[in-house]
């Protein structure tokens, strides 16, 4: 069977005549990639027809990078967001936070000021894109660096956000948290969205390079923890900063699955660098979830980008985190990031 092949599931007593199906001790990747038990019944893969290619849909690079963002300013309760103050796009360009140097966008936090008693905590920027996305694709980030620092939390993802929050997904493709090495992939969503068959089956038949933290995808569950799969360690933070950054890829296939791969400098495949990204030629994922009966494809749509830098979110002494954030600016002096393009491809 070739690469670039599409399949779909068949059962093996109820369609017997799957003349196509391939043994499973002779599957590859691209093989075993949809098979999976469900009770007593192992699904096979059927060749279907050619797999659609992805074209290019939008291309945020350049000297025109952050036109393509909103720069959202609301500032909510700390409890929510850290202790942080978004920045309007004037204001940021005025401290230096945006700005375009040497063909990549730099995108930081206020690193210079000591903050007065009453601030709303330190400056940084939440960019969301102005177009989004209903019908899935392949969203992916080429970074040079990323943002570190002492209680820092930095994410890269795609949500309604926060109009329609949880209602349609959120897909958090890059999450950091201070001193992680291992890049955590989550999905929050509205109820009735679980991966428990995921985590049980990877163990038997392993389709995703990562570890299966929680199942439960629903927001209300376990104050928001989301479903997360750990990636291996070297993934994030100054692990990947050290190897000159990377690509984060996320394919959203609508009805299907979503997934991620992580590839250091070195490691990023030529059809990335050619504009021609063939996902089935990747290899294992570091991250797989299924869209199906148990989480179905309207869990997800209407997909912003976002890109945002907080503090202290999650810290267990609040007050001394929030005291070290303002008085500290040196502490943030690395916690910036430095981005080719942010592209997104669709299926032609």
């Amino acid at each position: 069977m070739d690469v670039g092949d599409a399949y779909i599931e068949c059962d093996a007593e109820e369609s017997p005549n799957c003349t196509n199906s391939v043994p499973i001790a002779n599957r590859t990747w691209n093989d075993h990639l949809t098979t999976f038990v469900n009770g007593t019944n192992m699904f096979l893969l059927c060749k279907k027809g050619q797999l659609p290619t992805y074209k290019l849909n939008v291309s945020f690079e350049g000297a025109g990078f952050f036109d393509n963002f909103n720069f959202w300013t609301t500032n909510v309760s700390s409890e929510i967001h850290g202790f942080v103050e978004w920045l309007n796009r004037s204001t940021a360009e005025q401290l230096g936070l945006v700005k375009f140097i040497n063909g990549q966008n730099y995108l930081g936090v206020d690193s210079t000021n000591v903050l007065n008693p009453s601030a709303k905590g330190r400056g940084s920027v939440n960019l969301q894109s102005k177009i989004t996305f209903s019908d899935g694709g392949l969203f992916m980030i080429d970074f040079e660096h990323m943002p570190v620092g002492y209680q820092l939390h930095s994410s890269f993802w795609t949500a309604d956000w926060p109009d329609n929050w949880p209602k349609n997904g959120e897909i958090d493709i890059l999450e950091y948290q201070d001193g992680e090495t291992s890049a955590p992939i989550t999905l929050h969503t509205n109820e009735y969205c679980r991966q428990d068959s995921v985590a049980s089956e990877n163990g038997m038949l392993p389709v995703f390079r990562g570890e299966f933290g929680h199942t439960d995808c629903t927001s209300s569950v376990k104050s928001n923890a989301g479903c997360t799969i750990r990636a291996r360690s070297g993934t994030i933070g100054s692990s990947i900063n050290n190897v000159s950054g990377g690509v984060y890829a996320a394919e959203w296939d609508k009805e299907n699955f979503i997934r991620v791969w992580i590839f250091h400098r070195n490691e990023i495949p030529e059809d990335i660098q050619q504009g021609t990204p063939n996902p089935e030629k990747w290899g294992f994922p570091e991250a797989f979830f299924r869209i199906g009966p148990n989480c179905t494809a309207d869990h997800f749509t209407n997909q912003k980008i976002i890109m945002d830098t907080t503090f202290c979110i999650g810290a267990q002494n609040k007050t001394g985190c929030e005291d070290n954030v303002r008085n500290n600016p040196q502490l943030y002096i690395n916690a910036y990031w430095l981005i080719n393009s942010v592209q997104v491809y669709t299926k032609s």
